[in-house]
């Protein structure tokens, strides 16, 4: 995997990353653990994006073993509800991660440094795009490119950032209430 771009879109980590072996684009946002969707599996996250969410997991450092423990350790020291779900969704990433080529050692999808940022992403590989490194039978595909993904991830961010918007309000309303 080739990083393309690492960048901020109003306060949200984002990144591209080009798949090394069949070519094509992913997007990446990055929430932190204040946002509603921090340590979601991504089928539990409902949000808009070319071809629906395909990734979600923090940056991982290490070997899959010491991933799981910290996730661990984070998950009891943050506390959250939904610890077990936070930890069954990176020990289901780690097994679809346990192939030869894949690579533990390095931060994904890129290094911020912050190991509390929980990333969700999508990809370019589906049923009308083209893979420019796999034949394509279909002549109505397109190559997903760079602004194309850009895009995507702006309207993510839309998403991200009206979600926690929604979240406060919600908070806003009980904390009256319980006045």
């Amino acid at each position: 995997m080739s990083l393309i771009a690492d960048y901020e879109d109003r306060g949200i980590r984002c990144a591209i990353i080009k798949h090394d072996e069949m070519g094509h684009l992913c997007g990446y946002i990055g929430v932190q653990q204040d946002h509603p969707w921090f340590g979601k599996h991504y089928d539990d996250v409902h949000a808009e994006v070319h071809g629906g969410l395909t990734y979600e997991g923090s940056e991982r450092h290490g070997s899959p073993e010491n991933i799981v423990m910290q996730e661990d350790r984070l998950a009891r020291v943050l506390k959250l509800e939904d610890a077990e779900a936070l930890v069954a969704a990176q020990r289901r990433r780690l097994e679809r991660e346990k192939s030869p080529e894949a690579s533990q050692s390095e931060p994904y999808p890129c290094d911020t440094g912050d190991p509390r940022r929980w990333w969700l992403g999508f990809d370019c590989a589906h049923l009308f795009d083209v893979i420019p490194n796999l034949p394509s039978t279909w002549h109505e595909a397109s190559y997903r490119d760079e602004g194309y993904v850009r895009g995507e991830i702006s309207g993510l961010v839309t998403q991200v950032l009206a979600k926690a918007k929604e979240t406060r309000l919600q908070q806003q309303d009980l904390d009256e209430e319980t006045l």
